[in-house]
């Protein structure tokens, strides 16, 4: 759900600051493409990092992320091509995937937080509220 409102938050985001390009058809546009691109960069960061893992059980997580949007790598690498073509609105796509990954990051940091200090053992701070880490594209 978070992912789906994101989406649609950033797909309007850059609808609303579009420049003179658009983006053509069979070009994932700018919004999407930034989810697609965070959590490609992430999966290559988890793989490098259990590498035997992901393959004794024969998982690919490049072809992972593309079955979880619904499109081949094929249209990923056009569309990733015709970005570097635009630097303009590549280098838009990559601030807003560098904004994705840095609030996932806090995202996990706040979670670590919250249960180092669930399991103090001398009792302070569990029932202490830490503030939710806000949705920089908005509620979710």
């Amino acid at each position: 759900m978070r992912r789906i409102l994101a989406y649609l938050l950033v797909t309007f985001l850059f609808g609303a600051c579009g420049g003179k390009e658009k983006v053509p058809s069979g070009i994932i546009p700018p919004g999407r493409m930034a989810s697609i691109t965070a959590d490609v960069l992430m999966a290559r960061e988890a793989y490098t990092q259990k590498k035997k893992a992901f393959d004794k059980q024969n998982v690919h997580p490049l072809l992972a992320v593309m079955k979880d949007y619904g499109i081949d790598t094929v249209q990923y690498y056009r569309s990733l091509e015709w970005y570097g073509k635009h630097p303009e609105i590549f280098q838009r796509v990559y601030t807003l995937t560098d904004s994705i990954i840095q609030y996932r990051l806090d995202s996990l940091d706040l979670k670590v937080k919250v249960k180092r200090d669930s399991s103090r053992k001398d009792g302070q701070g569990r029932d202490e509220k830490v503030k939710k880490v806000p949705f920089p594209f908005g509620e979710s």
